[in-house]
Order: structure tokens, then C-alpha cells, then sequence
């Protein structure tokens, strides 16, 4: 919250993206919060709700504040949690082997499994769909195909179920994990399955949270609400085997971006674009 407070007040170069009023609401009560956003080269401290002091160096192409993303977290040393705090293969493939393989060797020794997604900001989807084949067992209805545009433009389709097929494009990648055994239960997993997520929980880590609602939800009640012109959408689930811990980032991008430069103005651009797969298009 003092993030997003404090950031309303620093400087946008694009002025039609100013927010210059909030109308915060509840009831009978409303508050009008009015902002006044603040020069470049200059030092400033803002007394944020909470009453503590945010210091900030204002640059032309830097902004710069003395709070950062580093999480403080104390792992449980117990089996049966299992910690994934990136699915990006190439950097954490050694990581990504040592949980993996615990969890298909011992799955059905645990009654209750823990999966920690700590600031798990993505990566991959393939440790995602071996993890999502050792909990369900068999392919299951939702499990669709992936059809996508790629940056030359052209359609691939795939079986993101079975990328370790030689003519998958993600074989290499299923081979960089080198897992000792590929998941092959013939039975879904019986027990509960408690998911941490965090507010950094985008990208593959979103696939990942929305496959196991799929699989492991008994029901899911998807609700909308109109707030101030924009349509904000919300559920939740009714479950006998899934507990959901904490909160996640809401969207995925759909593939790796490129950054295109015009003048002053900096965009980060996907380089393919999903057109079908196992998420419904509601969600």
C-alpha cells in the first residue's frame, strides 16, 4: 500500500497517464485524495499512511526509493513443502530437478503437499505442466493444446502435455531439468495441496495457481463488479483438496519481451501472443 501511494506522486512523463484525483469510497464515507506529483533533480520526503518517512531521489530516467523487493523468508525444513521461487529453466534448472524429483518420488507418501511459490515470478511453463501431469495423473479434460503466434508471425500449435517428445519445441528444455523420471501416475493425487502465492506471482507462476484451481476446485465462483467505469473481476473456489494461501498477480504475458525505443518513450513488447490453451478465456 505505501508503494502504490507513495509512486502516485512521482513524476509521469506522459500526461495524459497523470492521475490527478482518487475517490475512495465505503458506504456513506468518501474521500477525495488529491495529487500533486513532484519535480525531477530534487529530494523529497512524503508521509505515507502508516506515518513512516519514504525518502526519494526524483531523476529524469531514474526512479529511486529506499524500499526493495528482497523477501525475508524462512523455509520450513519438512518433506513434504516444496519450494518453487522461479520456473525459469536455464537459470534455476538445478533447483527446479531437486523439488521436482522429490515430489514425484514421494507424492503419494505425504497426505498433505505444500507448494511455496516465494516471489515466484515466472519463467517457463514446462516445469509447470510436469509438475501439474505428477499431481493429476492422467490428461485431463481442461488440458488443452497451446496455439500461439510467434514472433515471425507464424502459428505453432503444440501438446504442452507430452514436451518430451522429440519433435516438442520445448524437448531441450525438458532435457536441460534432467529429472531422473518423468511423471507417470496413473492416479490423481488424493491429499490436500496448500498453495502459498505472494503479489509477485505472474507469468508462468499464474499459469501454474489457475491449472491447480482447474484440476482441484470442486467449483469456481467467478464474480464482476463495475468500479469507476472499469470492470473488476473476482472469485473464488470451493475445494476439498486445495487451500489457497495469500495473494497473486493477476495476469501472464505471453512470452518473452523485446524493448522497443521511440524517442523518450520505452515499451515493452511480447513476442508472441497466445490464441488458445488450457486457460478459458473468462479467466
Amino acid at each position: 500500500m505505501n508503494n502504490f501511494m507513495c509512486f502516485l506522486h512521482m513524476d509521469k512523463y506522459i500526461d495524459i497517464l497523470k492521475i490527478k484525483k482518487m475517490i475512495i469510497s465505503k458506504t456513506n464515507n468518501v474521500i477525495e485524495y488529491n495529487l500533486k506529483y513532484l519535480d525531477h533533480h530534487r529530494t523529497y520526503k512524503l508521509n505515507c499512511n502508516n506515518d513512516e518517512i519514504i525518502k526519494f531521489l526524483v531523476d529524469h530516467t531514474t526512479y529511486f526509493s529506499i524500499w526493495d523487493k528482497k523477501i525475508i523468508s524462512n523455509m520450513i525444513s519438512k518433506n513434504n513443502h516444496f519450494y518453487f521461487n522461479i520456473f525459469d529453466v536455464s537459470v534455476n534448472y538445478k533447483k527446479l530437478k531437486i523439488e521436482m524429483d522429490r515430489l514425484i518420488q514421494y507424492r503419494d507418501k505425504y497426505t498433505n503437499i505444500h507448494i511455496h511459490l516465494d516471489n515466484n515470478d515466472g519463467g517457463d511453463l514446462v516445469p509447470v505442466h510436469l509438475i501439474l501431469r505428477c499431481l493429476c495423473g492422467k490428461k485431463e479434460k481442461w488440458m488443452k493444446d497451446i496455439r500461439k503466434v510467434q514472433q515471425n508471425k507464424e502459428i505453432l500449435k503444440m501438446n504442452c502435455w507430452d514436451e518430451e517428445d522429440k519433435n516438442s519445441p520445448n524437448y531441450e528444455v525438458v532435457k536441460k531439468l534432467n529429472l531422473d523420471v518423468l511423471p507417470n501416475y496413473e492416479t490423481k493425487y488424493k491429499g490436500n495441496i496448500h498453495l502459498y502465492m505472494s503479489k509477485e506471482n505472474r507469468s508462468s507462476a499464474w499459469f501454474f495457481i489457475t491449472y491447480l484451481i482447474y484440476a482441484f476446485s470442486n467449483k469456481i465462483n467467478r464474480s464482476s463488479k463495475k468500479c469507476y467505469g472499469q470492470r473488476i473481476r473476482y472469485g473464488t473456489i470451493e475445494s476439498n483438496q486445495l487451500i489457497l494461501l495469500g495473494h497473486s498477480g493477476t495476469t501472464s504475458g505471453d512470452g518473452n519481451s523485446v524493448l522497443l525505443k521511440d524517442n523518450d518513450i520505452e515499451i515493452d513488447c511480447p513476442t508472441e501472443q497466445f490464441l488458445s490453451c488450457s486457460i478459458k478465456q473468462n479467466d
